[in-house]
């Protein structure tokens, strides 16, 4: 017995060792309390640099800091590190503050004041070690800094770690991520669908309040425009959002600023107008009024109850002025997914809305004003993430100047998730797939609605030193230390006299490589007529230099089988969305039959899925069109590597602290041999029948979710791909089976354990007692309650795939009748509500429901009864 009993400790610890190297990338450490949707990011240390001196930001105290005009800050993590040079943006400071007091006599008084620029600067400037295609916005307020880093196409948000993880001690470290650590999956299953509780988190509406139509109004002449133009905003902050920033004015003035500067940045990159060139249309803020208690006056949205009733609240509220826009902020507890609604102008049916709409006047006392946004910042108890706000606060301008949510059934402005959404897609999307610019639909509309509506845009004035080339200015580089690294052909803001600022150097230089595209460092026209200019987000509209001018002609469309940068999709139009297959014109299908080739774009010639490639279509480099990295392929259980393999999932892991593991080796050890020195009899008298129930139950669940996985993979793509339903509430699926599995394999190991404890020498040895025998008694009964419940339960899992497979072999059936459509209108009932009767109807994919789908999903199904049934005959 004693060598049993060795052998036994033997080959339990030698299992425990084993187990525990195998699964050692699921043991890492991470800070607790991470916000809900950051799947990762990167602690950085501060430190800044001024007039050359390196100070840590640890050491600086709440009466040291003021901040230079100029400002490097170094940002180190232990992955990357970034060197940001930086200098001051003016304009931050003579925004206008409006708050309540009260006086002595307890009547309201209106304090206007300006941003306390000693505690707060706001900066804009470039990374010092890649000065091209860079750009740094954020600000400095008590030694932390909060921005965004813009590294060529790359976007990376800075925040101060307390956003990240509560209570941190740390806290004048900050967190740095990218817009792909916008982890999705922690609600979701694929990263294709959108967030459950954000699935339409930014809307507008139309006031239904028609304007007079003999109201004559103005609106931009793009044509004889010589000035940039800007649409003035009003911000107004709600006292939930005052009290969230601890009542600090002047930091909170910089969050919303940043939250402008972002905007401005898109917008005026924009062209709206279509003459391929960005019209100049830029976003600033006039005015910020704060809320600082529920009981003050001209508050009508204090009680609100949900983000709709504020807005509709916000109507009523007085405004002083005739801004562009009125945008109010919030961070209250409503109930539901909005974040974000806005009033838009419909130009159609002349309903009042958005920009620059005047008051409505309805009596000497009551207004109502309809050029309003409002944004709710609080989602799960916490601030939402800079990436998150900033893209909401962008999507609710859009709707300020008139743009409809795209259309998710258009392609020229839904594309596929494999070239990216813009701005005003109606869904959440991961922000990897996000596209920082206004989709074609949304820039005709906002043209249209500016060209009639867009009186109130004020001409900029001229500004040197803002780094954005205005009126009569040649070039604008910003200050001297920037100047000399991102453009040596313009002259600074602070040149010596007798030159001027904001003018190109010398006698010699025709023009600024940073204003220019065609323009060489060397201050000269680019010659070389094949020099690529331009390109948009889907490199489908390109420029050339002419040789003749500095500037960039207008975009022209590639030809129809270019490839467009994205391996599986052609351009057509100057969008990027067809299929190499229309070149032929013929139909993508998916090559399903043979893994080999799921990741290979796949045409249907005679009714049989062939590769491309054997029809003769090959990219410009002679080569396969593939399917883009990342897609699903094998019933989802792996991924195409966008070279044209399907490839398993590897997840990559922080490696582990071996002191964990150390420790529970050592715990585990000792725990199994008191167990087998303990009771080495009563583990050796094995009840031989439980042992095989346990064995049956086991394989039962595990074959069941093995094959109900893809099963309802498959079913979920064809409602997403046949029907265009979105089955939202299956979309926790693997999140249920892990819970499926792990509570039946535990009860499968407790029944085993019962039976042990209930079997020969360990029922008279141990439970002799008559304690031990009704608590023995106790448990086995509850345990036998639990397996006649699960019994109940699997029976109706079985009734329910009997139901399935039923439903799946008719459509099989129907599937292989000659016709060229499957009707299954007649079966609308099995349908979920919402389900459109005319899809029912299944005439163009049919091949994707039939050969895709349905064929594959019923063996699936069938197997998953089959173990169903074997999981209740063990039980």
């Amino acid at each position: 017995m004693n060598k049993l009993k060795k052998c036994i400790f033997t080959l339990l610890s030698f299992a425990i060792w084993w187990i525990l190297t195998q699964v050692r990338e699921c043991a890492f450490e991470e800070p607790n309390d991470i916000h809900n949707y950051i799947d990762n990011f990167n602690i950085a240390e501060c430190e800044i640099i001024r007039n050359g001196n390196k100070r840590s930001l640890n050491s600086i105290k709440n009466n040291d800091t003021i901040y230079d005009t100029e400002v490097e800050i170094v940002l180190k993590s232990k992955n990357e590190s970034f060197h940001l040079l930086l200098f001051e943006d003016v304009l931050f400071g003579d925004i206008s503050l409006q708050t309540q007091v009260l006086s002595k006599n307890s009547s309201t008084i209106f304090k206007n004041g300006t941003i306390n620029r000693a505690q707060t600067k706001f900066y804009e400037g470039i990374l010092k070690n890649n000065s091209q295609r860079t750009s740094v916005i954020g600000y400095l307020n008590r030694g932390v800094f909060w921005g965004t880093i813009l590294n060529g196409k790359v976007m990376h948000y800075v925040e101060p770690i307390r956003n990240m993880i509560a209570n941190a001690s740390f806290s004048y470290k900050v967190a740095i991520y990218k817009t792909e650590n916008i982890n999705f999956s922690r609600v979701n299953i694929t990263p294709e669908s959108s967030l459950p509780f954000l699935k339409w988190f930014v809307s507008s509406r139309t006031s239904n309040i028609t304007l007079n139509e003999t109201l004559e109004r103005n609106g931009v002449d793009f044509s004889n425009r010589t000035k940039d133009l800007f649409c003035e905003i009003e911000i107004v902050v709600d006292h939930t959002l005052y009290q969230y920033f601890k009542k600090d004015s002047d930091l909170l003035s910089a969050y919303l600023y940043l939250h402008v500067k972002h905007s401005d940045r898109i917008f005026r990159r924009t062209d709206f107008s279509f003459n391929g060139k960005p019209d100049g249309i830029g976003i600033s803020v006039l005015k910020i009024y704060i809320y600082k208690t529920v009981n003050d006056s001209n508050y009508p949205m204090a009680f609100a109850s949900n983000l709709s009733e504020y807005l509709t609240k916000f109507v009523t509220r007085r405004q002083e002025f005739q801004f562009c826009l009125s945008i109010s902020m919030s961070y209250r507890p409503f109930k539901g997914p909005a974040i974000g609604e806005a009033f838009r102008p419909d130009i159609v049916s002349n309903f009042a809305g958005g920009i620059c709409e005047s008051p409505l006047s309805y009596s000497e006392d009551f207004d109502m004003n309809f050029n309003l946004a409002s944004i709710n910042l609080r989602q799960r108890e916490r601030l939402l993430p800079l990436a998150i706000s900033l893209l909401a606060f962008v999507h609710e301008i859009g709707h300020g100047f008139g743009s409809e949510h795209d259309n998710p059934s258009y392609k020229p402005c839904s594309p596929d998730s494999s070239v990216g959404k813009y701005l005003m897609h109606p869904k959440t999307v991961p922000l990897s797939e996000q596209l920082p610019e206004f989709s074609p639909c949304s820039r005709l509309i906002m043209g249209k609605v500016l060209q009639t509506r867009g009186s109130c845009l004020r001409e900029n004035t001229e500004t040197c030193g803002n780094g954005i080339r205005e009126g009569k200015e040649k070039c604008d580089c910003g200050w001297a230390t920037i100047c000399n690294l991102i453009d040596p052909c313009c002259n600074p803001s602070d040149v010596e006299f007798p030159e001027v600022g904001c003018t190109l150097k010398g006698n010699d230089s025709v023009c600024s490589p940073k204003e220019s595209d065609c323009c060489t460092n060397k201050c000269a026209v680019n010659t070389n007529k094949n020099y690529k200019c331009h390109s948009s987000v889907s490199k489908c509209l390109t420029s050339f230099c002419d040789g003749i001018s500095p500037e960039c002609p207008k975009p022209k469309g590639e030809i129809f089988d270019f490839s467009c940068g994205v391996q599986e999709l052609v351009c057509k139009n100057g969008v990027c969305n067809e299929s190499p297959c229309d070149i032929k014109n013929l139909r993508e299908c998916n090559c399903t039959n043979n893994v080999l080739e799921e990741c290979v774009v796949c045409c249907e010639r005679n009714k049989t899925c062939v590769p491309s490639s054997d029809l003769g279509i090959l990219n410009p480099a002679g080569g396969v069109y593939v399917h883009k990295e990342g897609r699903r392929c094998n019933f989802g259980l792996n991924h195409c590597d966008g070279l044209g393999n399907c490839i398993e999932n590897v997840v990559e892991r922080p490696p582990p602290t071996r002191r964990k593991n150390v420790v529970l080796i050592v715990f585990l050890t000792i725990f199994f041999f008191f167990i087998i020195g303990g009771c080495a009899r009563c583990m050796t008298r094995v009840p031989y029948g439980t042992l095989i129930a346990t064995i049956f139950c086991c394989a039962g669940v595990l074959t069941f979710l093995i094959c109900l996985y893809p099963a309802v993979r498959l079913t979920l793509r064809m409602f997403d791909d046949v029907f265009t339903y979105d089955l939202e509430w299956l979309n926790g699926l693997q999140l249920i089976f892990i819970i499926v599995g792990a509570f039946m394999g535990l009860l499968a190991i407790t029944l085993l354990v019962v039976g042990i404890c209930s079997t020969g020498a360990t029922r008279s040895k141990v439970y002799r007692g008559w304690k031990s025998r009704i608590g023995g008694r106790i448990f086995s009964a509850l345990c036998m309650a639990i397996v006649y419940i699960l019994n109940l339960a699997w029976l109706a899992i079985a009734c329910c795939l009997v139901v399935v497979v039923f439903v799946f072999h008719v459509c099989r059936k129907l599937c292989e009748n000659s016709t060229e459509c499957v009707d299954l209108q007649q079966f609308h009932f099995l349908f979920p509500n919402g389900t459109e009767l005319k899809k029912l109807n299944i005439c163009e994919k049919k091949k994707m429901f039939c050969t895709d789908t349905v064929i594959y999903a019923e063996p699936y199904y069938i197997l998953s009864f089959v173990a169903s049934v074997v999981v209740l005959i063990s039980l």
